[in-house]
């Protein structure tokens, strides 16, 4: 696992990460100015599966190195407008020719987020490169371990559409990026599927706080829960 010296070493570039407060006041400003101006403008979720389990098996400070690494990938998928011009220079394989300017949070935890000036290929474009990056980094030999733990990403993402407020842009992309973990779990069944979603409806309707976007993993673990 990359040490915290070394990741100190390898991104001395990179600019931190703008914090949750930060980051949703940009959202809100650049939606306002993009209506005026005709600007295209994207946003993506990212979030890791199973990350609660590095933690747990392989210790919170593998889990800090982790979250160090995500946030260089992170950071480094975008470059500021001011850096307009420069190399964006990428966390795990060097120089990037097809950057997007934009910017970067993170939300909390082992979640990111990102508002990107770009339309939808140009999402699905930092989408893809997001999670080679990921796969790039956990399939390093060195990190057999953290493999074994199953740790993953999901990535989903919004285009902004005339007329469209910034919550609603914020919505869809939760919701692609809640989607994109259910893709990615082709051993539930299409019962245990719907199941998932009428749970998360009910529990709304209650209003019960829940980690919503854990039931994939709670219908994988214990799938009695979800039987027919």
């Amino acid at each position: 696992m990359v040490s915290p010296e070394n990741l100190d070493q390898e991104f001395e570039d990179i600019s931190p990460l703008l914090d949750k407060k930060e980051w949703l006041s940009v959202v809100d400003s650049e939606v306002a100015k993009a209506h005026d101006s005709g600007q295209n403008l994207a946003v993506l979720f990212l979030d890791l599966d199973f990350f609660k389990d590095v933690n747990d098996i392989l210790g919170h400070q593998v889990g800090d190195d982790v979250l160090e690494q995500i946030k260089a990938i992170v950071a480094r998928s975008l470059r500021s407008p001011e850096s307009k011009g420069r190399d964006s220079v990428d966390s795990v394989s060097g120089p990037d020719t097809d950057s997007f300017e934009g910017q970067s949070g993170h939300i909390g935890g082992d979640e990111f987020a990102l508002l990107a000036y770009t339309d939808e290929a140009g999402a699905q474009s930092i989408k893809t490169r997001l999670r080679e990056r990921f796969f790039e980094f956990r399939d390093r030999e060195e990190n057999e371990e953290l493999r074994k733990t199953g740790v993953g990403i999901a990535i989903g993402f919004a285009t902004l559409e005339p007329n469209m407020s910034s919550s609603e842009l914020l919505r869809r992309a939760d919701s692609a990026m809640y989607k994109d973990k259910l893709d990615q779990m082709p051993e539930l069944t299409d019962h245990q599927m719907r199941a998932i979603l009428d749970a998360k409806y009910v529990l709304k309707q209650a209003g019960v706080r829940v980690r919503l976007r854990d039931f994939p993993k709670y219908a994988r673990r214990y799938p009695e829960l979800f039987e027919d």
